[in-house]
């Protein structure tokens, strides 16, 4: 016969984690097969998920930085070719008004 303790009346432990678990279509799931895992590597396999996606998303990074370091930098030679041909087309305006003020001078004296 089991002695009896001053525990002996109260009722048997529920399981709370029902009720803080997340229902079953949601990605945050986890049954309990895979709560209770034996694996020894189930840890090391997470390090190395965690360490792959966080160098995935640094490569994102850098990715990005550089396509927009590279379309303004690109942006930026545009401008400047622009400004160039601006330039240029500005003395050869110019050079053609002085040529045409030199003929017609020319031509009246």
């Amino acid at each position: 016969m089991p002695r009896s303790t001053r525990f002996g009346a109260s009722p048997p432990w529920k399981n709370t984690f029902l009720l803080l678990q997340p229902p079953s279509n949601s990605p945050m799931f986890l049954d309990e097969s895979g709560r209770f895992t034996k694996d020894p590597l189930a840890r090391t396999r997470f390090q190395i998920e965690e360490k792959t996606k966080r160098m995935m998303t640094d490569m994102a990074r850098i990715s990005a930085i550089s396509t927009h370091s590279a379309f303004y930098q690109k942006k930026l030679e545009n401008d400047d070719a622009q400004r160039e041909l601006r330039e240029q087309n500005k003395l050869n305006k110019k050079h053609q008004m002085k040529e045409t003020y030199e003929q017609v001078k020319v031509c009246i004296f």
